[in-house]
């Protein structure tokens, strides 16, 4: 509930919204339906009635975006919250007009404001054959910083990703 309505609360909504509800059976498509109604969006339901796991659920909702052929997707997960310019912010950065760039990640913090480990992005240095993590203050940088790993949360993708590199 709280990831949904972080996205209604964007002062940039998405133009379609697509939710997967994952063969839940605590009546969570009910409730998102509830909370969506009010908010005038292109708002979608998709159903798995079995669990294929986090994978098999990516998978599938990268196919039904490209479906609609929209011009970059959103990733969030269940279990984050957007600021409220998240997606303004990815819109407006300069990174974004650039047709060579492909992927752009937003900074996934915890609730006290620190870079989650899971999704902090790193450097692969080929010389050493490892990886890097970022300096913390690259946070406060103000601009993009880039990477080469990072979390599936906050992924702001150009669709043609897949088709030219494959599905993560």
């Amino acid at each position: 509930k709280r990831a949904v309505e972080s996205v209604f609360a964007q002062t940039r909504r998405p133009d379609i919204f697509l939710v997967l509800d994952h063969a839940s059976s605590d009546r969570s498509a009910e409730e998102l339906i509830r909370l969506a109604e009010p908010k005038r969006m292109d708002f979608r339901i998709l159903t798995k009635t079995k669990n294929i796991g986090a994978s098999g659920a990516m998978r599938f909702l990268i196919d039904e975006a490209l479906k609609i052929k929209p011009d970059w997707i959103w990733f969030m997960d269940d279990d984050a919250a957007a600021e409220p310019r998240a997606l303004e912010a990815l819109l407006e950065a300069p990174e974004s007009h650039d047709p060579g760039v492909f992927l752009l990640e937003s900074t996934v913090v915890d609730g006290d404001g620190i870079w989650t480990p899971a999704n902090r992005p790193a450097i692969f240095k080929p010389e050493i054959f490892e990886f890097e993590g970022l300096p913390g203050n690259s946070l406060d940088a103000g601009r993009a910083v880039e990477v080469h790993t990072g979390g599936y949360c906050g992924w702001f993708v150009r669709p043609r990703c897949f088709t030219e590199f494959g599905y993560p």
